[in-house]
């Protein structure tokens, strides 16, 4: 921030609180009539048995999310 590498976007911090729980992504596509829902989608997140290992970064998804 003190390098100003991102310009006016780093300017300003932002904290959030901590939101605990799933997560998952639902995409839309839209005109200027209809939209058009995908099926919602999570991610893998980490690794090992009861989650214990490192994040996975993306590593897959699977589909609809419960």
């Amino acid at each position: 921030m003190r390098k100003k590498a991102f310009g006016a976007a780093g300017t300003r911090v932002v904290i959030e609180e901590l939101l605990t729980g799933p997560e998952c992504s639902i995409l839309a596509f839209v005109d200027r009539k209809n939209i058009y829902l995908m099926e919602s989608a999570q991610d893998h997140k980490p690794v090992d048995d009861g989650d214990t290992g490192p994040m996975t970064g993306g590593m897959g998804a699977y589909s609809p999310a419960p």
